[in-house]
């Protein structure tokens, strides 16, 4: 809008491209356009087509909306539009006015019917236990540092009267994902510094200015060199930096900006090798969480959909990985460049769910999604299977405490 009004400031005559009859005529059907793309892009969204076809299904979203919105100029807008004759008043006013009443008349039968269950049959169960699993992270929202500033920062603690050495639990939303099992079953003091949205990693910050990340990753491998921590655990989305290490750049006490570089994987993997060995150097013992298994998309979701079409649901599905697939993920990388130690441990749950990249998606005890969107353990799957962390936090009780 802006460039065609600047085109015809002055008294300029509008560029010759602007009288094309396409041009015309896409400005003619703008509205519907508007109005129809919208639908189009949600119905794709809910097939969810493989992603090999990703660049086709947006062109053909593209077209159908085209077509759609023509015949919505076509047939009912300009219909309408610029009638005066008495009887297409009429029917300009009657049409709409009986779209209403049909239109409330369906919601009130959606709610009184709590979703009109009944079209379902006898599946309810199946949905509602999905549905039970769709929900945010079973972790306090006073204890998470997503998306704030230093001065903002906070920590949780469990078990705070418990004497002794304590443990450290730190990283992203991967981390948080892990709470239920340590609220649970932990008897030391656990105390647990998060930020979802930025992995552990020393230096960096995302281009994403609304993030943290360099001043969390500072905060946190700080508390793990205090002498408070005897064990410090780190979880989070590591797989991040195989997908995406051009979404950080390397700076100190700042944000990105434009003319920052972007990290290239190799700094990542030397930083993360170079704060784990210090926290090894100071006697501690340092357990890693393995990168989980990404799911080309949400379980819950994908499993209630292709229930409703009719579609059988998938008992495996290939994780989702970068380009370049076959060489070493990035956590294979950062380990390559530790030495042996014998304090040093990594928990794989990755074992539990997935043979090389081919994993499944549900819990064979169950029968119910592991994760509750594409790879956050459900609060139920981890207090079930969290066993790997009992070793490091002397189980025997719950407590919590904010």
């Amino acid at each position: 809008a802006m460039l065609v009004l600047a085109a015809g400031a002055g008294g300029r005559s509008s560029p010759a491209w602007m009288g094309a009859s396409m041009v015309q005529r896409l400005g003619l059907w703008s509205y519907s356009l508007y109005l129809w793309h919208w639908p189009v892009h949600v119905l794709n969204n809910f097939l969810e087509w493989p992603a090999a076809w990703a660049p086709w299904v947006a062109v053909l979203g593209i077209l159908v909306s085209l077509v759609l919105g023509w015949a919505s100029y076509e047939f009912v807008e300009s219909r309408f539009k610029y009638k005066t004759h008495q009887s297409w008043w009429r029917a300009g006013c009657a049409l709409p006015a009986t779209g209403v009443v049909i239109l409330l008349a369906f919601a009130t039968m959606v709610v009184m019917s709590h979703g009109w269950m009944g079209r379902v049959g006898e599946d309810v169960a199946f949905y509602e236990k999905r549905i039970a699993l769709m929900k945010p992270l079973d972790y306090p929202a006073f204890c998470h540092n997503y998306k704030l500033a230093k001065q903002d920062f906070r920590m949780c603690s469990l078990n705070t009267t418990t004497p002794g050495p304590r443990v450290l639990l730190i990283g992203d939303s991967h981390a948080e994902h892990l709470f239920p099992w340590f609220a649970a079953n932990a008897s030391r003091r656990v105390d647990i510094f998060t930020g979802g949205g930025c992995p552990i990693v020393i230096g960096f910050n995302r281009f994403d200015t609304i993030f943290h990340c360099a001043d969390q990753s500072r905060a946190a491998l700080a508390l793990a060199a205090s002498s408070r921590y005897d064990t410090v655990i780190i979880a989070g989305n590591m797989g991040e930096f195989d997908r995406s290490p051009s979404a950080f750049c390397h700076v100190e006490g700042r944000a990105c900006t434009k003319n920052d570089a972007p990290a290239s994987r190799g700094d990542l993997v030397r930083s993360n090798a170079g704060a784990w060995n210090r926290i090894l150097a100071m006697g501690k013992r340092l357990v890693i969480v393995n990168q989980v298994p990404m799911a080309p998309t949400a379980v819950a979701k994908n499993e209630m959909r292709r229930h409703f079409l009719g579609l059988p649901l998938h008992a495996t599905y290939v994780e989702r990985r970068p380009p370049g697939a076959t060489r070493a993920r990035y956590l294979d990388d950062v380990m390559a460049l530790l030495p042996s130690h014998p304090e040093f441990f990594l928990i794989n749950f990755r074992e539990e769910l997935c043979v090389g990249d081919v994993c499944r998606p549900d819990d064979p005890a169950t029968g119910l999604p592991v994760f509750f969107d594409h790879s956050h353990f459900t609060p139920e799957w981890i207090r079930a299977h969290g066993e790997a962390l009992r070793a490091h936090v002397n189980v025997e009780s719950v407590g919590f405490r904010r």
